[in-house]
């Protein structure tokens, strides 16, 4: 599918990009926002990996490499019951707030896309495709007790059947040397950007760029309800789109703000 080289940039010498950064339980936060106000919706939500230790905080390959591993309290459930029913309420909040005609971009591991997948169909969303993020320079795992997790999911639907759906394939050829977009993309890390804004599970910019950049209008909204490191409001202000940002985790907002002013 092509390097995560970030290309495409729409924005124009001082153009102006409003995204406000709200700090708060996402469901919460949605019910104050206008109904069916944004064409796309983006998030990394949490992934019930239950881990609140990192297995390999000893290691020293690990430490030279400044590599982490995912461990985070707010990732964990009582039950896979509870996730489920969760993951259900934070559709249903997103889906009020989603235009006739929205996507959303769900990125996830095994641990947690069946249950997103389901939760959607079960609302009413319709799927598009699953697409792969290949990770060429994850994490080892360094006790070589299973392969090493080098890839994850992203589910990319649309609110409903009948929603017309939005696909920029003059912006996906880019990604892939003038041909069509695969649903396999090999976007590495950003090490580089890990050691400024430190969080679990932050993603690229390239990743979420391309994610915008093909199925968003020019003049479109974008939404991240689990704003994380901020990296959907760095990925959209390339793109001069619009995007409100959602956090619950107060440790995380100055980094956002940050990253944001930077």
């Amino acid at each position: 599918g092509g390097r995560g080289a970030t290309t495409g940039v729409r924005c124009g010498a001082g153009a102006a990009v409003s995204i406000p950064l709200l700090h708060g339980d996402c469901r919460e936060v949605l019910q104050t926002l206008p109904a069916q106000s944004f064409q796309t919706v983006a998030i990394d939500p949490p992934y019930m990996t239950n881990n609140t230790k990192a297995k390999y905080a000893d290691s020293r390959m690990l430490a030279a490499k400044q590599w982490t591993n995912f461990a985070a309290d707010w990732d964990t459930w009582p039950s896979q019951e509870a996730y489920q029913t969760d993951v259900e309420l934070w559709c249903e909040a997103m889906r009020r707030v989603m235009d006739t005609d929205a996507c959303i971009w769900v990125c996830g591991s095994h641990h947690s896309i069946p249950t997103w997948d389901l939760a959607l169909k079960r609302l009413g969303f319709w799927v598009n495709q699953w697409v792969q993020w290949c990770i060429p320079n994850s994490m080892p795992n360094v006790a070589m007790t299973q392969m090493v997790s080098a890839n994850q999911t992203m589910i990319w639907a649309r609110k409903s059947q009948k929603s017309k759906l939005y696909y920029d394939k003059q912006a996906a050829r880019l990604y892939n040397k003038g041909k069509n977009l695969r649903d396999y993309w090999l976007i590495p890390n950003d090490s580089q950007a890990g050691r400024w804004f430190k969080h679990p599970s932050k993603k690229p910019v390239a990743l979420i760029h391309r994610q915008l950049h093909i199925s968003t209008p020019p003049s479109g909204a974008v939404l991240d309800c689990f704003a994380g490191s901020g990296t959907t409001g760095v990925a959209a202000r390339e793109l001069c789109l619009d995007c409100t940002l959602i956090e619950r985790q107060a440790e995380y907002i100055p980094m956002i703000e940050q990253r944001l002013a930077g």
